[in-house]
């Protein structure tokens, strides 16, 4: 993860002590996404959970309510070198907004997707993962539904249109 920008006050309040978590996405065959999470603890543990994003009715749109996720999009990436993800939450009835920035590209074979193959390119987004251990690093994949160019560009603070 390059960068994450957000108006939800407890992240605001904390930002500057946080540290990088480990995401594992594994695409499921019905469209979903399984989430691996692993947070370094302030003692040099690791906080572990697994959740599922359910596909939304708009291709490229997930949300899980567990977690306070209305809507999780591709906002704007190329597939290949770059993503940004548009992250919409609602909790104690207020909405916040996250732009989460990822980079990078995934070294080695192309991953695999289960509905469509190896025929399409994934982006594989890795985060840096700081633990007692030593050094990890994590990797996920976003998968086009469609070849497709770009997106559009669209404006960093205002919820993007579907795209994908």
């Amino acid at each position: 993860m390059v960068g994450v920008v957000s108006d939800d006050q407890d992240f605001l309040d904390s930002k500057d002590t946080m540290k990088m978590a480990v995401v594992l996405v594994t695409p499921l065959g019905n469209g979903d996404l399984a989430l691996k999470f692993g947070y370094p603890t302030p003692h040099g543990g690791c906080q572990k959970m697994d959740t599922t994003f359910t596909e939304g009715a708009v291709p490229g749109q997930f949300s899980n309510p567990a977690m306070a996720l209305s809507d999780i999009r591709v906002a704007f990436s190329d597939y290949q070198h770059f993503a940004l993800l548009y992250l919409e939450m609602r909790k104690g009835g207020l909405r916040n907004q996250w732009l989460q920035l990822y980079g990078g590209r995934a070294a080695g074979r192309r991953p695999r997707h289960p509905r469509f193959g190896s025929g399409m390119s994934p982006l594989c987004l890795h985060q840096p993962f700081l633990h007692a251990e030593g050094g990890t690093a994590g990797s996920w994949c976003l998968w086009p539904r469609v070849p497709a160019p770009p997106c559009p560009s669209l404006p960093l603070f205002a919820p993007p249109a579907p795209s994908l």
